[in-house]
C-alpha cells in the first residue's frame, strides 16, 4: 500500500471528462483514499447547490494539512495549478 503522505495522484480535467471514474479506479487499485472536490464543494445529492463557503474552506484546510507535509507545500501546489499551460 502506498503511503498517503509520500504518494499522491492529482486528477484534473474538464467537467464530464472522467475524473471521478479514473480517480476511483486508481484509488481502488492502489489501496489509497480518494478525495473528490465535488464531495467537498457541493451539497449531497447533486450539483445544484454549493455548500457554505466557510464550510468548504474549513474542510479544504483540514485536508491540506493531512495530505501535505507543510503549508509551503500546499501553497506550491496551489500556485502550480495557476501556472498550468494547459488551456
Amino acid at each position: 500500500m502506498l503511503s498517503e503522505l509520500e504518494n499522491r495522484i492529482f486528477v484534473l480535467g474538464n467537467s464530464g471528462s472522467g475524473k471521478s471514474w479514473l480517480s476511483g479506479t486508481l484509488a481502488d487499485c492502489l489501496g489509497i483514499k480518494r478525495v473528490a472536490l465535488d464531495d467537498i464543494c457541493w451539497e449531497p445529492g447533486g450539483f445544484y447547490k454549493s455548500r457554505n463557503e466557510d464550510d468548504v474552506v474549513c474542510e479544504l484546510q483540514e485536508l491540506s494539512y493531512k495530505h501535505f507535509k507543510s503549508r509551503d507545500e500546499v501553497n506550491e501546489f496551489i500556485e502550480s495549478l495557476g501556472n498550468s499551460n494547459d488551456a
